[in-house]
C-alpha cells in the first residue's frame, strides 16, 4: 500500500512539473524608492498576469519576505507599505533565492528539457537606477543568480530565459551600459 501512494505522489509531482507551462519570479528592493504605491501597483499588474506558480520576494536586509502564488500578493505588497525598508544584503538574497529555486520546480522545468521545450523562466527585477548602477547589480546579483542555477550559457541567456529589469529613477536607455544589457544580454530594461 506505501509503495502505491509513494508511486501515485510522483506521478502527480510529475505531472504537476510538466503541466506547469513557466515559472516567474519578482525580485524587489523597496528600500530606496520613493514611488512606493507604483511600485507595488507594478508589481501586482506583472504578477496579476502569471497562470503558472511564482515567487514574489521583497528584499529587505536579512528578513525578506516571500510570497509564493497570488494568494498572498496583496498582503506581501500591504507589507512594503507597514515596514521600514532595509537595504538589501544581496549575498545573503541569492543564498535565500538560491535555496527557493532549488526545493521549488521553479527552475527544475528549463534544467529537464525532457519535460517540455516551451517551458519559460521569466525573472523579473524591480530596483532603484542608482543601486542598480552603483553596485553593479546586473552582475551582483542578475548574472549570480543566472549562473548558480544553470540560467545562462556560454552564448547568453538560455532558451526560455526571460529577464526582465524595472527601474526607479533617472537612467539613459540609450547609454553604453544599458545598451549592452538589451541588446548583447538581451535583458529588458525600463523605468515603472
Amino acid at each position: 500500500m506505501k509503495k502505491i501512494a509513494l508511486l501515485f505522489f510522483f506521478i502527480l509531482k510529475l505531472y504537476t512539473a510538466s503541466a506547469q507551462k513557466s515559472a516567474n519570479f519578482i525580485y524587489v528592493d523597496f528600500s530606496s524608492t520613493k514611488k512606493l504605491s507604483k511600485l507595488s501597483e507594478k508589481v501586482n499588474v506583472v504578477a496579476k498576469d502569471f497562470n503558472d506558480p511564482f515567487v514574489l520576494f521583497l528584499s529587505n536586509d536579512n528578513a525578506p519576505v516571500i510570497i509564493r502564488g497570488n494568494e498572498g500578493i496583496d498582503n506581501g505588497l500591504g507589507q512594503m507599505f507597514s515596514l521600514r525598508p532595509s537595504s538589501p544584503d544581496f549575498v545573503a538574497d541569492i543564498d535565500t533565492i538560491n535555496a527557493i529555486f532549488s526545493n521549488s520546480y521553479i527552475i527544475n522545468g528549463l534544467n529537464n528539457t525532457s519535460t517540455d521545450s516551451n517551458y519559460q523562466v521569466k525573472l523579473f527585477f524591480f530596483l532603484s537606477a542608482e543601486k542598480f548602477e552603483q553596485n553593479y547589480l546586473n552582475k551582483n546579483l542578475i548574472d549570480r543568480l543566472l549562473l548558480t542555477n544553470r540560467l545562462v550559457s556560454k552564448d547568453g541567456l538560455k532558451d526560455g530565459v526571460h529577464v526582465t529589469i524595472f527601474l526607479d529613477g533617472d537612467f539613459d536607455p540609450s547609454g553604453d551600459f544599458y545598451a549592452d544589457l538589451m541588446k548583447n544580454r538581451k535583458f529588458k530594461v525600463q523605468s515603472y
